[in-house]
């Protein structure tokens, strides 16, 4: 024979064609109008308040014996399951949400350092100063943009040497006679 466990606060009643509670987990119910200890149908499927709870009910009729089971059932063991996993999903969240902020910290500084440094030495290199240099130690790709820009920065020093050379040489072309070749 099979076993039904059901949860703590359960009741279980069979009533007759009238709705006569004939036997029932709790004593005191048998003899009683299963509608009037409720206060309303009872319906397989539905819900009602009993004793300050609610509860919800499942019913079977026998036609065989002419009686009919009803299972009573606390709401909140229903719903416990789904409030368990309900506490579960949003520790999980919370979790997640930590992670995730935990990551964008570290890329932010991972990208944002290393552009910000380029953007302060560009600016020092917009106002003439062309000794700013990046470090080239680096092995990703911001160590090919600091190289590249450090290469820049020496070629546009070396051809403004190069022009102030020039125009100096046309402003006193006496130096160029005594400039070796």
């Amino acid at each position: 024979m099979n076993s039904l466990t059901l949860p703590e606060n359960s009741l279980i009643h069979i009533s007759d064609m009238d709705g006569q509670i004939i036997a029932s987990n709790n004593e005191t119910l048998i003899g009683n109008n299963i509608s009037d200890t409720y206060g309303t149908p009872v319906i397989s499927g539905t819900s009602t308040t009993f004793d300050g709870e609610k509860r919800h009910f499942i019913t079977y009729f026998s036609e065989q014996l002419n009686y009919q089971f009803i299972v009573d059932i606390p709401y909140t063991y229903i719903t416990q399951s789904a409030n368990d996993s309900r506490q579960l999903l949003y520790g999980l969240y919370i979790v997640l949400l930590l992670i995730l902020l935990i990551m964008v910290f570290v890329i932010r500084g991972f990208l944002l350092t290393p552009i910000t440094e380029i953007i302060h030495k560009m600016r020092r290199v917009e106002t003439g100063d062309f000794s700013a240099a990046l470090p080239e130690n680096r092995k990703d790709e911001f160590g090919i943009i600091y190289r590249n820009f450090n290469e820049m920065t020496r070629n546009i020093n070396s051809l403004i040497q190069k022009t102030t050379l020039k125009r100096s040489a046309v402003k006193n072309p006496t130096l160029n006679t005594f400039r070796p070749n």
